[in-house]
């Protein structure tokens, strides 16, 4: 097995403790986030790429909200919302809701 980290969670900082509230700026991500030129290459490891397959997405704030779902299955995006789980295109998912990305190294 290759030295290192298989999967990776983003944290997108939404929720502001001072006002109790969530920032809703729109944040756009890519399918595949390439993190090497960030890295220093101390294994000899010439690429950082992660394949994403997760976002919690969450509306509200600190004393009520809403938290849902999107995971990749089998190449294939899928949205869990309490009992309704339904095919999604990826572009739904570059919204201002999402709040940890979850991704798997390639």
């Amino acid at each position: 097995m290759t030295p290192g980290i298989t999967v990776i969670f983003f944290s997108l900082q939404r929720f502001n403790r001072f006002s109790n509230s969530i920032n809703n700026l729109e944040v756009k991500f890519e399918d595949i986030i390439d993190l090497s030129p960030f890295m220093v290459n101390l294994l000899g490891v010439n690429s950082c790429k992660f394949s994403l397959k997760g976002i919690v997405n969450c509306k509200g704030d600190f004393e009520e909200g809403h938290c849902w779902s999107v995971i990749k299955i089998n190449g294939v995006w899928c949205e869990f919302n309490d009992l309704i789980i339904r095919k999604k295109d990826i572009i739904d998912f570059q919204n201002s809701t999402a709040v940890i990305l979850v991704c798997e190294k390639i």
